[in-house]
Formats: structure tokens, sequence, C-alpha cells
């Protein structure tokens, strides 16, 4: 007997359209699930910001959005481009846009109360933490919910290489 584990299938990279604070998204999009914002680094993809959404994928990003357009945490987009995540103090519309197109967005979409949604958040910071690094330098959201780890484990799987992200998540 073959068992199967639960499955965290992350799709992407999707990028800002241009001159935009907006994701071209493909349907499945309006579910919720977990997402990484990344950025390209060394044949890869790095993470700044791991997130969680029971709410369709777009309603949640129009609240990153909002954040941004008013300035805050909007980091050089020239910076962002090396790995590294230093912030714009009164950033312009155009650095916000030229930040935004930096990001390379990865969704996976899952039918998950948010209970576990927040711990397989927390799996994911924890993971990138513990890695260290770039890994840990670059994460913009280094907090973790104070949840207890059940051990339940899950897969991960991506097309492409997020650094630090590994195959498997204990959440």
């Amino acid at each position: 007997m073959t068992l199967s584990l639960p499955t965290v299938d992350f799709h992407g990279p999707f990028l800002a359209k241009a001159g935009t604070l907006d994701f071209e998204l493909p349907s499945f999009a309006q579910r919720g699930g977990i997402y990484l914002w990344t950025v390209e680094f060394e044949g890869g993809y790095l993470t700044n910001y791991v997130g969680e959404t029971i709410r369709p994928f777009p309603d949640r990003f129009l609240d990153h959005k909002k954040w941004y357009q008013s300035g805050k945490d909007v980091c050089d987009p020239d910076l962002m481009a090396k790995g590294e995540n230093w912030l714009l103090d009164k950033p312009t519309i155009e650095q916000t846009i030229k930040f935004f197109a930096c990001y390379r967005l990865f969704l996976a979409p899952m039918d998950s109360s948010k209970e576990q949604l927040l711990r397989i958040e927390n799996a994911i910071i924890r993971r990138l933490l513990i890695i260290g690094g770039k890994c840990k330098d670059f994460l913009g959201n280094k907090r973790t919910k104070p949840l207890e780890i059940v051990g339940e484990k899950m897969l991960i799987k991506c097309e492409s290489v997020i650094h630090g992200l590994g195959a498997h998540l204990l959440v």
C-alpha cells in the first residue's frame, strides 16, 4: 500500500503587469492557499514574503497593493535584484512600480482550513530561518505565530528552484 502525503504544489512564477502593482494570475487563483513573494536569484528564487489566505488570492493581494501604495516596506528595486532588501524612505510611485516588477509570485492553491494554512506558512518561515544565510536575511516576515507543531509531513512541489524550500515540511 502506498501512502499519499498532502502536497503543497507551487505554481509560478507570475509577474506583475508592466507598469502596475497588479499580477497576471491564472483562473485557479480564485482560490486561497499559500503564496510566496520571491525574486530571481542565483539560478532560482529567493523568498521575501510567505503568506496564506483563505480568500481568493487576488482579494488578498489587494491588501498588499494598498500597503505598498502607502509607501510601506518598499525596498530598493536595484538591490532587490541582488538579493538585498533595503527599505526606501518615502518611495515614489515609480520606485514602487519598479520594486513590484522585481517580484516573482508563486501560488499553491489549497482547500484547507485557516489553521492548516497558518501551520504551513509557519513551517515555511521556520524552514527559511533555519536554513539561514540569504534565505533568512532576505525574508521580510520572520515572525511565526505560536502554533504547536503537530508533526504532519507534507510534500512540496514546484517546477522552479526556490532557495531553502526543500521537498517536504513538518507542520
